[in-house]
């Protein structure tokens, strides 16, 4: 009988007769390893025997391709015996680490239990195909278990193929990466075409993998749970047919990402799994990971991090006199900090770097956001009530002052834009709306002045650019509602979220189905008048079409406000029965499709997406808050337009925080070690929990 390997010794299954298959049971989790030290140093001295020429590990380059083909076939054959006696004679039963795996000298090529054959393929990769028991008999001797052949597959996306699950527990605590498993499958269902592989084409092995049990057996289940989940929501985004599995999937991950961290008996241990440099929650917050990020240990890190060392400030008063008079200490402080980086390795240490880092505190900024929005506001009403031409100081008028800040504003808005990269801020509502508000009025500005300036004054410019400035207006008052849904009551925060949802899937609703309803209304309308008309304008009649149908512009207005009630019914009246007939039936047909069916249908989909928002008001609410974290972890902390002066300096010295802190996130080994203990202490509270429940 062959000596226990890595099932017994991290406690899955008893030892296996030759053939026979494997009956996995997680409880049987307390025994011990039977592997010795002298096994790793015959491990050891193989693998450099090999390298130095002999034949420790037993084997030529030039023969691991008739060894692979050998151990192919007893594979296939499903043959325990002949696989142990092959592998034994030419290679060394290994120690594995639970969830890691063995030395990386076993993963070798080199040894026989890796040895490849066409594409990549291993002898792993050909059990995994077979069954539990030949994929049992290669872990035992090293056999990698995250090897990708030419095509992608691994051990472990093979075995959530053919649903095995026994093969699934073995590879997982022989730490085989599920992330990089559940990446092929994901990608096997987002590029399949052509069908040629129709196991593929299913959710099924994602459901077979991706289970609670399997995330316990991962090395860090966090990051393994937000990677998988970044990977499941892509294929969301292109394969609908498969919405509903894979968000019971996504569901399952959040659930457990959630109950995971709630094993943690303190904050203290919270904030070691919660920690800068793993960056766990930043990544859950870009992965919508919303459960996870509602946590009340994850809410208590962000306050601490939002809040960073003003907690120390018990007085209110010595923190508002330091926030508002640092910023006019800064250009002294600079000048002084040459004579200062004698003592210091680094500007960050300096006072000045001190001031700066104060300053930028994520809830300073936050609070000079906010006053710089209430400064531009102010100004714009101001020019809006008294003239934009109106001189304020010799030549300097509000048009000036308004360019101003609003070039100020976008200067924001580029720095928002470099630091958070496209795609997320394009992805937030309101970075956008401002970015385009604060262009309106720049550009407004502009034209406003080329039609002042010109002799004479060109009233038809002038009156462009007020068009512009009207609009870019309206959108300043709607970023109020910014400010109201992350300051204001949970009752309204909610119902200012909701707006936000709603305004996207009510412009998809109007442009796709009401425009193309009117569009097709007019059409038909406009072309019975205009050929009636036609015909009695060659027969001389003195009866003209409807003037709201004179063209197809203003007809389709006409429908449009007919939608509202808005039309008078004699505009559709000819002087022929059987037009107006036609005309009234298809203006009837509109009127009940449009009115009765589609803004019924627009009415309960708002309902709907409302009361969604509003069973989740808390998950809502602070994940939003949870956001804001992100967005002015990088912030501006001066006001307008004070800050286009600064913003090289704040540039600067935010890369130099940057790299700071990349070198600090560095954590040592102890720290490491740490933070592994207590992960698979939390993942054995996890597992003692499930089986109480």
């Amino acid at each position: 009988m062959p000596r226990p390997g890595l099932v017994e010794a991290v406690g899955i299954v008893p030892d296996l007769e030759a053939g026979q298959e494997v009956d996995v049971d997680p409880a049987e989790t307390n025994n011990k390893h039977h592997e010795t030290a002298e096994d790793m140093v015959l491990a050891n001295n193989a693998v450099g025997d090999f390298v130095s020429g002999s034949d420790g590990l037993g084997l030529r380059m030039e023969n691991l391709d008739g060894h692979f083909v050998q151990l192919s076939e007893i594979i296939q054959n499903n043959d325990y015996e002949g696989l142990s006696s092959f592998l034994g004679k030419d290679g060394v039963k290994v120690e594995i680490t639970p969830k890691v795996g063995c030395s990386d000298l076993h993963y070798s090529k080199f040894n026989i239990a890796n040895s490849q054959g066409p594409d990549g393929e291993s002898l792993l990769l050909v059990a995994a195909r077979v069954s539990p028991t030949m994929v049992r008999v290669i872990l035992d001797f090293g056999g990698n278990p995250n090897h990708t052949n030419t095509y992608g597959d691994s051990p472990l996306s093979i075995a959530a193929i053919r649903h095995c699950r026994h093969s699934i527990d073995m590879l997982l605590m022989a730490g085989a990466n599920m992330a990089a498993a559940v990446i092929k499958l994901t990608s096997a269902l987002r590029m399949q075409d052509d069908f040629s592989d129709e196991s593929t084409f299913s959710t099924r092995p994602l459901q077979t993998l991706l289970t609670k049990d399997s995330y316990v057996r991962c090395k860090d289940p966090f990051q393994t749970a937000l990677r998988v989940r970044k990977s499941i929501m892509e294929v969301v985004d292109v394969r609908f047919e498969f919405t509903t599995d894979l968000a019971q999937l996504i569901k399952e991950g959040d659930e457990f990402t959630f109950e995971l961290l709630n094993c943690c008996e303190v904050m203290s241990e919270a904030r070691i799994i919660l920690s800068e440099s793993s960056r766990l929650l930043s990544q859950a917050v870009a992965r919508k990971n919303k459960l996870f990020v509602s946590h009340p240990f994850s809410q208590q890190t962000i306050r601490e991090a939002w809040k960073q060392n003003l907690v120390y400030y018990r007085s209110t008063f010595e923190l508002t006199i330091r926030a508002i008079f640092f910023p006019f200490l800064l250009p002294f402080l600079l000048i002084y900090m040459p004579f200062e980086r004698k003592r210091h390795q680094s500007v960050v240490d300096t006072v000045f770097g001190q001031c700066l880092q104060f300053l930028m505190t994520p809830m300073l900024c936050y609070i000079t956001d906010t006053a710089n929005y209430l400064i531009f506001l102010t100004t714009v009403l101001v020019a809006t009530g008294m003239g934009i031409n109106t001189s304020i100081y010799g030549t300097f008028k509000l048009l000036h002052l308004v360019f101003m800040f609003a070039m100020a504003r976008v200067i924001i808005d580029i720095d928002q834009l470099y630091y958070q990269g496209f795609k997320q801020f394009r992805g937030n509502f309101w970075n956008v709306l401002e970015g385009v508000l604060n262009i309106m009025f720049a550009i407004s500005c502009i034209i406003y002045g080329v039609g002042v300036t010109s002799d004479p004054p060109n009233s038809d410019i002038i009156l462009d650019a007020s068009y512009i400035f009207a609009l870019a207006e309206f959108f300043l008052l709607l970023r109020w509602l910014y400010y109201l849904e992350i300051t204001s009551s949970k009752n309204l925060g909610p119902l200012i979220i909701s707006i936000k949802y709603l305004l996207g899937d009510v412009f998809q609703f109007v442009m796709v189905v009401m425009l193309t309803c009117c569009v097709s209304a007019t059409a038909a309308i406009f072309t019975i008048i205009s050929t009636v008309s036609d015909e009695e304008l060659m027969g001389n009649a003195t009866e003209q079409r409807p003037e709201r149908f004179n063209d197809f512009y203003t007809s389709l207005v006409t429908i449009v406000w007919s939608t509202f009630g808005i039309y008078e019914y004699s505009d559709l009246t000819t002087n022929r029965d059987d037009t107006d007939f036609f005309n009234k039936l298809i203006m009837l047909l509109y009127l009940v499709f449009s009115v009765i069916i589609m803004l019924n249908i627009l009415i309960a989909m708002l309902n709907t997406i409302y009361e969604r928002i509003q069973e989740n008001c808390d998950l809502e609410w602070k994940f939003l808050q949870s956001q804001l974290l992100k967005e002015y972890k990088n912030g501006q902390p001066f006001l307008i337009p004070f800050n286009v002066i600064l913003f090289p300096l704040t540039a600067m010295f935010r890369r130099l925080v940057r790299e700071s802190r990349d070198t600090s996130w560095q954590e040592s080994e102890e720290a490491l070690e740490k933070r592994k203990i207590l992960i698979d202490t939390l993942c054995k509270r996890y597992s003692s929990t499930e089986l109480n429940g």
